[in-house]
């Protein structure tokens, strides 16, 4: 009994501490989960201490080596090897596959099976699929809108857009990719994915933002795009970062604006938004010749136009927008967004499934909140009985599975699959203390994933 008790204080605790709330500025949470792009653009999600097994390239030759990490980088990991305990240094862009070793194994074992829910589940989340799509005219201009929503690393993830990019790619060259853009921001380590992203796609189609609310990461976002667009009622700025709960130091915000300036000259856009968009100490003011149209940027208030002033990021409305060059025009309509982009009726079409994806990827989060709530209320009514016990095996069984379904969601609100086994392993146990069968999961619980 006190071990059950004291799994639950330690779950409760920490799926309430881990409970996130939108916020405005990026958070770098390096430290704890981290995410590492790997060289066929897929990615991988974890933190220092997890066990994986890797496959890299070394010469001629692919090793493989399992063990747990001791160091992530952008550039490369260190491995503590399983067989004997030597730190082996393996450079990120050798890497061919780089798993959980759990996954890799994909045991028999009752935690490592998908576990259904067993509940009702409301047809209301459900998604219809098209059977048959209609076939593209590929005489016309294939024009594929993305809705990118929610926090970003969450909602607003570099799956859906990779996704969406690799219907444009099988479309041909020189598609026109709408990111929808509707968040206020997220975390760090996710929103620079997102960008190297955006980049790649840049690079064989136009790729728009279409703003209606873009802060912080989301904003970032759309500085990577060709052109960029407004909804009536758009805005955008406010590019900060935080870690934790502080603000990061100026060395790493000078880095920060030093990536973001590169990325405005890559795009001929005015060099001057970068550090007035990342602190809240600079100036920034604009005059606009009425007569040629042209534009003067200041670092200071002698402009007309006051942009920043200190205690204030640089937020661009729509009208300013349009009218300052940071967006071609509004548009609150795809037909509107057609019309900017210089697109005659006729000459192109809607195209891919952008709108699914985003509403798939959404329904998935609402059916694990909704999933996790009802576990957290049930974990609260058990006790130590036996049933009791084998409902919470069930339960750590389903919150594996939504590890694997939705990891965005899932590391934020329940605890890591190393952790949930560890707590699997220590029930079983108690369940032989107990005396008689059972040291498999038996009775209800668990609300995973289909």
């Amino acid at each position: 009994m006190h071990v059950l008790k004291v799994i639950l204080f330690s779950l409760l605790f920490t799926a309430s501490a881990t409970a996130v709330l939108y916020p405005i500025q990026d958070q770098d949470y390096t430290g704890n989960t981290q995410r590492i792009q790997l060289p066929d653009n897929s990615s991988w999600r974890g933190k220092l201490g997890d066990h994986v097994t890797v496959v890299w390239k070394d010469g001629t030759a692919e090793p493989s080596m399992s063990g747990n990490i001791e160091h992530i980088s952008d550039l490369y990991i260190k491995l503590n090897n399983d067989a004997d305990g030597q730190t082996q240094v393996i450079f990120v862009a050798n890497i061919i596959s780089l798993k959980h070793a759990d996954d890799v194994s994909k045991s028999s074992d009752a935690e490592d099976e998908v576990v259904e829910r067993t509940d009702d589940e409301d047809e209301s989340t459900k998604t219809t699929k098209s059977d048959d799509p209609k076939s593209p005219d590929l005489s016309k201009q294939g024009v594929f809108i993305l809705p990118m929503t929610g926090m970003v690393g969450t909602e607003f993830r570099d799956e859906e857009i990779r996704e969406i990019v690799r219907q444009a790619d099988e479309r041909g060259q020189g598609q026109i990719i709408v990111l929808a853009i509707n968040s206020g921001g997220g975390y760090v380590i996710e929103s620079t994915i997102i960008n190297s992203v955006i980049d790649d796609a840049c690079e064989r189609h136009t790729v728009v933002a279409w703003i209606e609310h873009a802060i912080s990461a989301a904003s970032n976002a759309s500085l990577h795009c060709d052109q960029i667009i407004f909804r009536t009622t758009g805005h955008t700025g406010g590019i900060t970062t935080i870690m934790g709960n502080k603000a990061v130091s100026d060395q790493e915000l000078e880095k920060r604006i030093k990536l973001l300036e590169q990325t405005l000259i890559k795009k001929n856009r005015p060099v001057e938004w970068g550090r007035c968009l990342v602190r809240e100490d600079t100036f920034l003011s604009a005059t606009k010749d009425p007569e040629t149209g042209e534009i003067t940027w200041y670092d200071t208030l002698e402009g007309e136009k006051v942009f920043s002033k200190r205690g204030q990021n640089l937020v661009f409305n729509a009208l300013d927008a349009v009218e300052y060059g940071f967006a071609i025009g509004i548009a609150d309509t795809p037909e509107e967004v057609a019309e900017l982009l210089q697109l005659q009726d006729g000459e192109w079409e809607l195209a891919g499934n952008g709108e699914e994806l985003n509403e798939d990827w959404v329904t998935m989060g609402e059916r694990f909140q909704r999933a996790i709530k009802q576990d957290m209320a049930e974990i609260r009514n058990l006790g130590g009985t036996r049933s009791d016990i084998n409902k919470m095996i069930k339960i750590y069984q389903s919150w594996i599975a939504w590890h694997r379904k939705a990891p965005n969601w899932a590391w934020q609100r329940i605890p890591p699959i190393d952790q949930l086994k560890k707590m699997i392993a220590d029930l079983r146990y108690q369940l032989t203390q107990m005396g008689g069968a059972g040291g498999r999961a038996g009775g209800g619980g668990g609300r995973g994933p289909r």
